[in-house]
């Protein structure tokens, strides 16, 4: 029986040991790629500081892109008549004079040729008021948590969602629409966007002055 928990254990360890291998392996498989083919996106972001007991701080992430209008949706009925929650779709990008990429349709195929992403189906909501009817579709994306060590989290929770200081997201993408963080950035009135770490110490660095 001793024997027998030894070889579960030592299973159990090689197991987590390879699935850490090859999670590190794909992200530097969509970084190389990204850098490569130029597929690096750029979102505006807002956030706020949960916490979660098991994985620790971080900044909830939340996306005006993950709103759209319900014409994406009738758009991706042609290709499927009912969409479930969950599903997997693919945000197609368009780049403003700013640089940050905003959503211009959806698809459940991967088109050719163009900058995308994977995101989820969420749900489709029409509605109608003073009679006037709206419908939109919401989706999700699975790059809404950016971690942080406790204390950077702490201040920026405090901060607050200040209009003054708006947040970027920079994203590695591959060929595939598949995406991981590269850094958050904050406003600064002096430097522009900066990363949110760089930020926080030269607020530090100031205060100490």
């Amino acid at each position: 029986m001793k024997l027998n928990k030894k070889i579960l254990f030592s299973a159990a360890v090689v197991f987590e040991l390879f699935a850490a291998v090859f999670i590190l392996f794909k992200i530097s498989l969509i970084k190389k790629s990204a850098e490569s083919e130029n597929r690096i996106y750029r979102f505006e972001c807002n956030f706020y500081d949960p916490f979660n007991p098991m994985k620790g701080r971080y900044v909830q992430l939340t996306f005006a892109e993950e709103k759209l209008p319900g014409s994406f949706y009738d758009e991706i009925c042609k290709e499927e008549k009912w969409i479930p929650s969950g599903q997997t779709v693919y945000a197609l990008l368009s780049k403003d004079e700013n640089g940050i990429y905003h959503v211009t349709g959806l698809s459940l195929k991967k088109p050719q040729n163009r900058n995308c992403i994977k995101a989820k189906f969420d749900r489709y909501v029409k509605s109608t008021s003073d009679e006037i009817e709206s419908s939109y579709v919401f989706i999700k994306f699975d790059f809404d948590r950016f971690y942080l060590q406790e204390e950077h989290a702490d201040y920026f929770d405090r901060m607050g969602r200040d209009s003054e200081h708006p947040l970027n997201i920079e994203l590695y993408s591959d060929g595939e629409g598949n995406v991981i963080q590269k850094e958050l950035y904050i406003y600064d009135k002096d430097f522009g966007y900066i990363p949110l770490i760089e930020y926080y110490k030269k607020q530090h660095s100031n205060s100490e002055i």
